[in-house]
């Protein structure tokens, strides 16, 4: 029996008990899994043919066991959020943008620094033909290489990086508050203008998923201000569920597209390569499950790797093997190595461990979504949580299809996070008084 149907089956079900139990909250993160893990499944139906997909007893159990986990340990900390108090008042204040001079110290920041790596990649790259080729062997040196064989840039540059990626989540918060608060943007060009910039190192780097990382920052930062300012009485889940549609309509095109523009070649056509984007992981999960790799060597030998790759910087640790996972044949001409949320912690630390981990995750999305931010007012003291619940909430938006932490649990990520929270409260100023 090829049980991708039946998974497919409750993974719906438990979008619908996710999304009725939350009062309908679309951005709830069990939701959010869940829709993403139905999107995936959809993909992978779609190829059972082509990939010739015959989905195992234990793949099924493993990953509705997982989604479980994740939602109960999401409703135990709801239902304990629930018997707090709530301050149901609303800060009427403003956040006031980034003043001229700050303004123009970041634009000059954001030119320099991008200026700097562009300069440091043609180094690592050579004389290339195209701007294309360039971005392909970059990512090729960054991404594929043994940590040992590659070139890296400036340590004052990836740190200067890290600042501005910091910056653009900060200016992103800000331009979306000033979207809610209906305010001109006549007076706005040139805070927009400094976001604008300081995305230029993803282009660069070319680093599609730090667009779409900044694409659900956006869409979580405007989902949580605007319930905020209407004291969560206005449900804009139908509106969001039409909005994802039109998204997709518009953006997985560009996606596909993007892949020539950043110089990497590609033989499949838009619905395939859609499709070994979204939907492989299930499939690739499956064939994990039959065919297990061999025992980690390490502790969180996939799972932490980044860490791991910190301490092998320091000597601390020997043979990090490569953030990326071995590559599986699907069919005679495509291959991928994604395998959903559940691969890593499995692999390594075997079924009760994921679970274990799972929960860990779980509860710190239930505790920052619904214990620091749902229902509650806006004020100064607060916005740090939105800040950075804007900013990780990919990690559940990208379940159905890898397991981040490897980004997320890294010295990079934690000092990124830091800076966002020193340059919103160096460079913004929230005033008002609440009202009842």
């Amino acid at each position: 029996m090829n049980f991708i149907f039946l998974l497919l089956i409750c993974e719906t079900v438990f979008f619908f008990i996710a999304f009725i139990t939350t009062n309908h909250d679309i951005m709830a993160p069990s939701v959010v899994m869940c829709a993403m893990f139905v999107f995936s499944t959809i993909f992978a139906c779609l190829n059972i043919k082509k990939w010739k997909i015959e989905m195992s007893f234990e793949t099924f159990f493993i990953l509705t066991s997982g989604i479980t986990i994740y939602f109960l340990t999401e409703t135990v900390f709801r239902y304990l959020n629930l018997t707090q108090n709530h301050n149901k008042r609303y800060v009427n204040s403003q956040i006031s943008i980034p003043t001229y001079k700050i303004n123009i110290f970041f634009l000059g920041l954001n030119l320099f620094g991008s200026v700097w790596l562009f300069c440091e990649i043609r180094k690592i790259t050579g004389n290339v033909s195209s701007f294309g080729e360039m971005l392909h062997l970059y990512r090729i040196n960054n991404t594929l290489s043994n940590i040992s064989d590659r070139q890296n840039i400036s340590i004052i540059l990836n740190q200067l990086l890290k600042f501005i990626k910091a910056e653009t989540y900060v200016y992103l918060y800000v331009l979306v508050a000033k979207l809610i608060e209906k305010k001109s943007w006549k007076r706005l060009w040139l805070t927009f203008l400094v976001f604008i910039t300081s995305m230029f190192p993803f282009v660069l780097s070319g680093a599609r998923g730090a667009f779409i990382q900044v694409i659900v920052g956006a869409v979580t930062y405007y989902y949580i201000l605007f319930n905020q300012k209407h004291l969560w009485k206005k449900n804009l889940s139908w509106k969001y569920i039409k909005f994802g549609f039109m998204v997709m309509a518009i953006g997985i095109p560009i996606f596909y597209y993007s892949t020539f523009w950043i110089g990497r070649i590609i033989n499949l056509n838009l619905i395939d390569y859609i499709s070994l984007y979204i939907g492989s992981s299930i499939q690739l999960f499956n064939l994990y499950v039959e065919k297990p790799t061999t025992a980690p060597k390490m502790f969180g030998e996939e799972t932490f790797n980044g860490i791991n790759r910190l301490l092998q910087k320091f000597g601390l640790k020997e043979n990090v093997p490569s953030v990326h996972l071995e590559a599986r044949w699907l069919n005679s001409y495509i291959k991928g190595n994604t395998y959903t949320f559940f691969r890593p912690p499995l692999h390594d630390f075997g079924i009760w461990g994921m679970y274990f981990f799972t929960i860990l995750v779980s509860a710190f999305f239930s505790i920052l979504y619904f214990g620091r931010i749902k229902r509650k007012c806006r004020t100064p003291k607060r916005e740090k949580y939105t800040l950075l619940y804007g900013y990780v909430f990919y990690w559940i938006v990208y379940s159905s299809i890898a397991q981040i932490s490897h980004d997320i649990i890294s010295m990079t990520e934690f000092m990124t996070m830091f800076f966002i929270i020193v340059i919103y409260k160096f460079t913004t100023r929230k005033n008002g008084k609440a009202n009842k």
